[in-house]
């Protein structure tokens, strides 16, 4: 197959290829938490992987946030009405703050009956309520972190998302390893291999060995600074004075368009995961 507009094609590959690359990289951020901490043992592998699953549910109604801000935010872009794609920005944020909250603090008071709903062997159980715990707190930051792709998509600023997915992998793994195994038996396990010298990245700080909480931790350290990794990007000159996306101004009629847009989503993605 040849494409027949190859400057077409060229642009669509140009602005698909960082958003693979960071879908699969978000992916991998779950991934990197049960590899590791499948060498604790498989109590710990499977309470990581229900506890993945549960928390998941609440958080995947943030991929409508991102389609229903992405979807106008690129129609404006074409109408160049730059200044409605802040606007678009907003509206989303301020609706993910008014539910994100509660939904996370709700989440994360309740995290033992909400996974006792689910386990009852005690060892799994007390691992998997110590991972969801801080997953759950992390609600809010997975929902703004959402609409921020939705919004850097929607501006063909794709090249970001994908920095700043990249960064948070990074930094994940990074604390992973310090958190879950300890400054302690990292120094053991390297000493007398070709990565001997690696050891210096956690020798600075003495890294407790806390198992699954450690991999928690490192995940919600990791979703946190994706959020604000990609609200820094916003005061980039090209981004925060052609968008305007520091002014007060909302709309209603937007909004409620957005929200029609976004919702059919959400309900998908709770009922898929729920089931």
């Amino acid at each position: 197959f040849i494409p027949k507009d190859k400057k077409l094609f060229k642009k669509i590959f140009s602005l698909a290829t960082p958003v693979i690359i960071s879908n699969l990289s978000r992916v991998l951020m779950g991934i990197v938490d049960m590899a590791m901490v499948g060498h604790l043992g498989a109590t710990a592998l499977a309470a990581v992987g229900m506890a993945g699953m549960v928390t998941w549910t609440a958080m995947s109604p943030g991929i409508s946030l991102r389609t229903g801000t992405q979807a106008v935010v690129s129609r404006r872009l074409g109408e160049k009405k730059y200044n409605q794609c802040g606007i678009a920005l907003r509206n989303m944020h301020l609706f993910a703050f008014f539910i994100g909250i509660p939904i996370s603090l709700i989440c994360y008071y309740y995290t033992t009956p909400i996974i006792s709903f689910f386990i009852k062997e005690p060892d799994t159980l007390w691992q998997c309520i110590d991972y969801a715990e801080l997953n759950f707190l992390g609600i809010y930051f997975m929902y703004g972190a959402f609409i921020f792709q939705g919004f850097y998509t929607g501006i063909e600023k794709t090249k970001l998302h994908m920095k700043v997915v990249l960064a948070s992998n990074v930094l994940n793994l990074y604390l992973n390893v310090g958190l879950i195994f300890g400054t302690e038996a990292i120094i053991q396990t390297l000493h007398g291999t070709p990565f001997s010298a690696f050891t210096i990245l956690w020798s600075f700080y003495d890294f407790p060995a806390l198992g699954v909480r450690g991999a928690a931790i490192g995940t919600f350290i990791a979703t946190g600074w994706c959020f604000i990794h990609y609200f820094l990007y916003l005061f980039q000159s090209d981004i925060i004075n052609k968008y305007k996306v520091f002014k007060k101004t909302l709309s209603k009629v937007m909004f409620k368009r957005q929200l029609i847009i976004a919702y059919p989503i959400a309900l998908q993605e709770v009922f898929v995961m729920f089931s």
